[in-house]
């Protein structure tokens, strides 16, 4: 990333924040994966077809 303000301690504060914000939008987005799966998985054994290989 190219300096966006000049200030090198801001400039790491900056990159530092958008790293954080994208680590946390993977971590919500791979819980709801989760949480999905689970779902399908359990309607799928309601209905029998749900095989583990």
């Amino acid at each position: 990333m190219a300096e966006a303000v000049g200030n090198p301690l801001f400039d790491r504060f900056i990159k530092d924040l958008i790293v954080q914000i994208l680590a946390m939008i993977a971590e919500q987005e791979r819980t709801e994966s989760k949480r999905r799966q689970e779902q399908g998985i359990k309607i799928a054994k309601m209905n029998g077809v749900y095989q583990w290989l």
